[in-house]
């Protein structure tokens, strides 16, 4: 990212969750004014997902650039975390009512806030880190300012309390994500606590592949 965006200061780092240790990256701008911080939570780590993905990081950079302080992580399966990973596909993907990852995200969270010097805190999920995330609230772990929930593949929140998630939360959707069509993700809406924005972005699918500025865009009208 530093060869990409010379502008942006990036630092790795160690941090606990529970017994174990995740690693993180956090990116900032030295001298833009700081308009908050934000925890970017990444996809499914049986499949790959980590703080490397391309939405987490085009996402992250176009945040940092206008003025948060944000963290990006890995959950205790993927990367250098401290646990090893088991990669699935996803038709045989563990059942995400099993979501050990929530107490990371709790984790990654309370880290920011430390860092961050008492800005205000907001949190991106992307795939299951929005899930993740969305659990993470509900239980009441953590209490960001606004929540921003990029593709949660809709089998796997259907069931959630949504009416606890007390922050503003918007759910943004490609119109073409296979695991979440765009016409169960329109039905959504009349079910959903009026804390609750859904969208759908024209043209998009679950992964957004050379589309990450335009994502990001997208996530920062929201939190700006």
């Amino acid at each position: 990212m530093r060869d990409l965006l010379p502008e942006l200061y990036e630092e790795t780092v160690r941090f606990p969750s529970g017994e174990r240790v995740l690693e993180g990256r956090a990116v900032y701008h030295p001298t833009v004014e700081r308009k908050g911080a934000v925890l970017l939570c990444p996809p499914h780590p049986d499949l790959g997902g980590n703080m490397g993905n391309n939405v987490v990081v085009g996402v992250g950079a176009y945040l940092a650039l206008k003025g948060f302080v944000t963290l990006a992580f890995n959950y205790h399966t993927a990367g250098g975390s401290s646990a090893a990973a088991k990669f699935s596909t996803w038709e045989n993907r563990r059942k995400w009512n099993d979501v050990p990852e929530v107490a990371d995200v709790a984790a990654a969270f309370h880290e920011l806030k430390r860092r961050s010097e008492g800005l205000e805190a907001d949190v991106v999920g992307y795939s299951f880190g929005a899930h993740a995330a969305m659990e993470a609230c509900r239980k009441g772990l953590i209490l960001p300012r606004r929540l921003v929930g990029l593709c949660p593949p809709m089998d796997e929140i259907a069931g959630l309390p949504m009416e606890a998630i007390e922050c503003p939360v918007s759910l943004l959707y490609g119109d073409r994500d296979f695991a979440s069509p765009a016409e169960r993700v329109l039905k959504m809406r009349g079910f959903l606590p009026d804390n609750f924005e859904v969208a759908l972005l024209p043209d998009g699918d679950h992964f957004f592949i050379g589309q990450e500025q335009r994502v990001a865009r997208v996530v920062a009208d929201r939190l700006l």
